[in-house]
C-alpha cells in the first residue's frame, strides 16, 4: 500500500499550527531618573557625591494572565550615547536587579511596573542607546487557593502548614497588631488576607507594614483580633516563571535641543472685585427693613 504524502501546502499549514506562539508579553519603557546627591563633612566642606540611573519599565500581561512578581532583571547590553557601558558591577554574570512584589492593588488592575538599577555614568549622558536584557516573572497559573485560621488563640505562635500550599506560616500578635510570618513563596501568592470577629463580621486593618532578614519575610497589618476571631488568607494559582527578553534603543534622558518648550501664554484680564458688604452693629436697626407683615 502507498503511504499517503502530505503537500507542501499542508505541511506548511500543521508547521504553523505547531509553532504558534503564545500571546506575548510587552515590556514598555515608562520612566529614566537620573540624580546625583552630594554631601559636607561637618566643616562644610565637600564630602562625596553618588549618582542613581534608574529605569522603570511597563510590563502588559496578555489577557487572562496574572504575575505575582518580578525575580528579576538581566542585563545583556546597556549602553549610553558615548558608548560607555551602563551594566552595574556584579550583575553581568547573571545576579538579579529589579526583584519586587506586585501588590494586590497592581494585580487586581493587572498593572505591573518595574524599576531597576543601571551603573552610574562615569561621562555626560543625554540618551541611553541600547538596552538588552531578560525580565523574569512569576506567573499565576491554575486555581486559586483559600485558608482560614480559627479560632486564632488555637493557631497563634505554631507554625502552620498549609494544605495544597505547601508552605509553613506563624501567627502572632505584636504591640502594632497581627503578625504573619513565612517564606518569599507564600508572600509572592498571597493575595488578600481579612480578618472577623467570632461572629464573623468583618475586621478593617489600618495598613500594613512588613520587611525580612534575608531568610524569612513578615507582615503585619494594623489590626487586633479576639481570640475566637480568624484570619483568612486569599493565595494565588501556583506560580511558574516566565522569561521575557525586552530590547529598547535610543531612550533620551531629556528633550531633544534642550530644556521642555515654555507653555503657551493666555491672556488674563483684570476684572472689578465686589468689596464685600461692612457687617451691621448688633442692636442697630437697618433704616431699609420692614417691619414683618407690612
Amino acid at each position: 500500500m502507498t503511504p499517503m504524502r502530505l503537500s507542501p501546502l499542508l505541511l506548511l499549514i500543521l508547521s504553523t499550527v505547531a509553532v504558534a506562539a503564545e500571546p506575548a508579553v510587552l515590556v514598555q519603557p515608562k520612566s529614566i531618573q537620573l540624580s546625583t546627591t552630594t554631601s559636607f563633612n561637618e566643616q562644610g566642606a565637600f564630602n562625596r557625591s553618588q549618582s542613581l540611573l534608574r529605569l522603570e519599565v511597563k510590563v502588559i500581561p496578555p489577557a487572562g494572565m496574572q504575575f505575582a512578581s518580578s525575580r528579576g532583571v538581566r542585563l545583556s547590553e546597556a549602553l549610553s550615547d558615548s558608548g560607555e557601558s551602563l551594566i552595574p558591577k556584579g550583575t553581568d554574570h547573571g545576579t538579579a536587579n529589579g526583584e519586587e512584589a506586585f501588590n494586590e492593588w497592581e494585580r487586581e488592575r493587572n498593572d505591573y511596573d518595574v524599576s531597576f538599577n543601571l551603573a552610574n555614568p562615569s561621562q555626560p549622558i543625554a540618551a541611553i542607546r541600547s538596552l538588552k536584557g531578560t525580565l523574569t516573572l512569576a506567573v499565576a497559573a491554575g486555581a486559586a487557593k483559600q485558608a482560614t485560621i480559627a479560632p486564632l488563640k488555637d493557631w497563634l505562635g505554631k507554625a502552620v502548614v498549609l494544605d495544597s500550599i505547601d508552605e509553613e506560616i506563624t501567627v502572632a500578635r505584636s504591640g502594632e497588631g497581627t503578625t504573619l510570618r513565612g517564606s518569599r513563596a507564600l508572600f509572592d501568592r498571597l493575595q488578600k488576607v481579612t480578618f472577623a470577629d467570632g461572629a464573623g463580621r468583618e475586621i478593617k486593618a489600618n495598613g500594613w507594614g512588613g520587611g525580612s532578614d534575608g531568610q524569612e519575610y513578615h507582615r503585619t497589618w494594623t489590626v487586633q483580633i479576639p481570640d475566637d476571631g480568624a484570619i483568612t488568607l486569599q493565595f494565588l494559582p501556583e506560580l511558574k516563571e516566565q522569561e521575557v527578553a525586552f530590547a529598547f534603543t535610543d531612550l533620551p534622558l531629556k528633550a531633544a535641543g534642550g530644556e521642555r518648550k515654555p507653555a503657551v501664554k493666555l491672556k488674563v484680564t483684570e476684572v472689578p472685585v465686589d468689596k464685600p458688604e461692612k457687617p451691621k452693629a448688633e442692636g442697630v436697626k437697618d433704616p431699609n427693613a420692614k417691619a414683618a407683615g407690612f
